[in-house]
């Protein structure tokens, strides 16, 4: 007699570092997570499972297993993992997820430690300049 049960199996096809503008949408793909019995998907965030509770509007599963999410703030960067689980085992794929925000600059300042601004000799500008975040 043998048992028809399989294992867990999620696709390592696509990128797993992702990139997405602030405000914008993106999907992340559990992409053919399969079994047998079918796997149930979960999502996790910096390895902290995602409550639907707590994220509605803003990061939701589809149908497919895939995780989509609206709006993406600074705050979304960080890795989402993929997990899908049956009675045989689990297998998991992760994400790294960067938000592109715009760039601005808080503060800047020039630090001359007595350089001189202008070097006639050789007309190079002599400055060191530090961002401040």
């Amino acid at each position: 007699m043998t048992s028809d049960a399989e294992r867990p199996y999620i696709s390592d096809d696509g990128a797993s570092n992702v990139s997405v503008v602030l405000n914008g949408r993106i999907t992340l793909a559990c992409r053919g997570a399969r079994g047998t019995p079918s796997p149930r998907i979960s999502w996790y965030k910096d390895r902290r499972p995602l409550s639907a509770a707590t994220d509605v509007g803003v990061r939701r599963a589809l149908p497919d297993g895939s995780l989509q999410l609206d709006h993406v703030q600074l705050s979304d960067a960080g890795q989402y993992t993929c997990l899908a689980q049956n009675v045989v085992g689990n297998a998991s794929r992760d994400f790294d997820l960067r938000v592109l925000g715009e760039f601005s600059i808080t503060s800047l300042q020039s630090n001359l430690d007595g350089k001189r601004l202008h070097d006639r000799s050789s007309s190079h500008i002599a400055t060191d300049t530090h961002v401040l975040s």
